[in-house]
């Protein structure tokens, strides 16, 4: 079955457009097709997550009670 999908490697973004979208998207394509890049990326916000799971929230923390 096919989709009528690209990969990410492929998109092409218009290069001569005033908005300020297409270097984003090129910039974020870049990190996802090159391994390292992608790797330290995706280890950097593994660990903001991580950390952001473990810390209460500030009204938890006020009243020393968990919610959930």
């Amino acid at each position: 079955m096919n989709l009528r999908t690209v990969a990410i490697s492929d998109v092409k973004f218009p290069l001569k457009s005033r908005d300020e979208l297409p270097p984003v998207l090129k910039a974020l394509q870049y990190i996802f097709i090159t391994p390292e890049l992608n790797e330290k990326i995706f280890q950097l916000l593994e660990e903001k997550i991580a950390k952001a799971k473990r810390k209460p929230v500030a009204m938890e923390w006020i009243y020393g009670m968990y919610w959930f």
